[in-house]
């Protein structure tokens, strides 16, 4: 195959006749290798080396444009040293290694003519590849069309991985994917075959008539630190999609209903906010039972967030009725989400978004929430990351400190009121996990912080006065830990108002998880927590 085409040629002859003194400036590529995948393309594609030879040219080099059997790609990149071009001309190139990644939707046993056009010692210049794609590989065979996008997603903390959800947030031409909603699908490559996985694909919009945004959630399963190649694929609408396991959401007559093979749970059908939570493998019923004479859809299990402001009675999530608040579901074979957000109940100054995620074969559920001060107001409290439950479900409380010790608490040690919790039950807003647990029965359950946040969006500094998380056993009504990011309020002893400006944020995302209390003593205990939190903030890696 030759390495330049006579219109190089040509030129190098008036080249050397014009000056001479050099040779021609010579452009040569390589073998061309096809591939599903790669670090420098996230898609099916060719890879062209190039060699260069300036000659007593410049060895200056602008890439100029690129043909797959006569149309042009999307888009090529042109690699030199490891950098991609982008709108500089290239220097020195006959020092650099030279690739060109060209997406090509192949198929085994193709044949492709690949065209590189470029402008090399001031010189333009064509190659033409004629080029053989392997016998194995390349497009999953269910495929329609030339759509596709993949990623390489890794495990990096050394803990195996099954069914963990990761979502691809996807921009793409829409000529690729016409119809993301019923037609993209999921596989993961394996020794050149496509292995199809659950997908499923959400919050769909043109950004304009070229491109579209989706985003597809898709579980991975991976040894610790393993990692594999998903690709999503345009397909029929009728391709089928593996089993997923059971997760449903429905209403009953008191409530809205959603389970897995984990659990049930009952959300209030006013607020929204959780209710109980039957765990179905360890045979318990995680819920408040309050002595006093309320309404179930007031003892819920997840209150907040919650806002004590000066003049109003506490506003806690778990106060919205329908109507005073927007929501939406998402719901699909891979997760069902609830998403609610509008203003705090009797409180114009907040507003406030609580979602959660309820996962096919995952037994936790993951609660984020987000409470914004639209208006300088006093308050005397401002709070989240709070469970509440019935007392007699458990013996102890338990908490990681710093040093990598547990504290253990009976939790008669934790009898709190509206001054808040005893000294002991206290600690730090930053504390990984609380785990409450009955010591003789064995189980628990875990609330995870996994991230979260406080700041002023504008010159203040938020406010932090009294601030704490606890463990309280409320008057022997209920056993609930709360994040106070500031709790002034001491009941009519010592109350405090204080200012929280406009633009204060408080996020959070957090897990709650139910577990089994291990043999041994101290943090052994708690082996399945430890490892269950180290997972949560650990997520499965979206290499970049």
């Amino acid at each position: 195959m030759k390495k330049h085409l006579p219109f190089v040629i040509v030129s190098s002859v008036v080249f050397s006749f014009g000056l001479g003194l050099f040779a021609e400036p010579v452009v040569s590529a390589g073998t061309a290798e096809y591939a599903e995948y790669a670090p420098e393309m996230r898609e099916l594609h060719v890879r062209i080396p190039l060699k260069t030879n300036a000659d007593g040219g410049n060895d200056v080099f602008v890439p100029q444009g690129v043909l797959v059997d006569g149309l042009s790609p999307i888009y090529a990149l042109w690699y030199f040293n490891g950098t991609t071009f982008d709108y500089e001309p290239m220097r020195d190139v006959s020092k650099q290694k030279i690739e060109v990644f060209v997406p090509v939707s192949w198929k085994p046993s193709e044949e492709h003519v690949i065209n590189l056009t470029y402008n090399y010692c001031g010189k333009n210049g064509m190659i033409s590849l004629k080029t053989s794609t392997p016998s194995e590989g390349g497009c999953w065979q269910n495929a329609q069309g030339s759509g596709n996008i993949g990623f390489c997603v890794k495990e990096e903390c050394g803990l195996a991985r099954t069914n963990e959800i990761v979502d691809f947030d996807v921009v793409i031409e829409k000529k690729l994917f016409p119809d993301p909603e019923k037609n993209v699908r999921a596989t993961i490559l394996e020794s050149k075959k496509h292995i199809p996985l659950p997908c499923q694909v959400y919050e769909v919009e043109d950004i304009n008539e070229a491109l579209v945004r989706f985003r597809a959630a898709v579980p991975i399963t991976l040894p610790a630190g393993g990692s594999t190649i998903v690709f999503l694929w345009n397909c029929r609408p009728d391709e089928k999609t593996p089993d997923n396991g059971l997760l449903k959401m429905f209403s009953s007559t008191d409530a809205v209903v959603v389970e897995n093979d984990s659990y049930s749970i009952r959300l209030s059908p006013h607020s929204g906010q959780m209710m109980t939570w039957r765990d179905l493998k360890r045979n318990v019923l995680f819920d408040y039972q309050d002595p006093r004479k309320m309404e179930e859809s007031a003892r819920v299990i997840n209150r907040t967030p919650d806002v004590y402001r000066v003049g109003k009675p506490w506003s806690h999530a778990l106060d919205w009725q329908a109507g005073q608040y927007e929501q939406k579901n998402i719901i699909g074979p891979v997760f069902i989400e609830t998403i609610r957000w509008g203003k705090m109940p009797f409180i114009d100054e907040f507003s406030c978004n609580v979602r959660y995620r309820f996962m096919a074969k995952r037994q936790e559920v993951v609660i984020t929430s987000a409470l914004s001060a639209d208006k300088d107001v006093k308050v005397m409290g401002l709070r989240n990351g709070g469970v509440s439950l019935t007392p007699s479900l458990f013996t102890h409380a338990a908490w990681p400190l710093q040093n990598g010790d547990v504290k253990i608490l009976p939790i008669d040690l934790a009898l709190g009121n509206d001054t808040g919790a005893p000294a002991a039950a206290r600690m730090p807003t930053d504390t990984p996990w609380i785990a409450l647990y009955h010591a003789d029965k064995k189980y628990g359950f875990s609330v995870h912080t996994i991230r979260y946040a406080y700041f002023n969006k504008g010159q203040h500094h938020p406010v932090t006065a009294r601030r704490q998380s606890y463990v309280s056993v409320y008057r022997h009504y209920t056993i609930y830990t709360i994040r106070s990011m500031t709790q002034t309020y001491l009941a009519n002893i010592h109350s405090l108002p204080v200012k929280v400006y406009a633009g204060t944020e408080l996020y959070e995302e957090m897990a709650f998880v139910p577990f089994d209390l291990l043999p041994g003593s101290g943090e052994e205990m708690f082996k399945q927590v430890e490892e269950t939190h180290k997972r949560l903030i650990n997520p499965l890696v979206i290499v970049p």
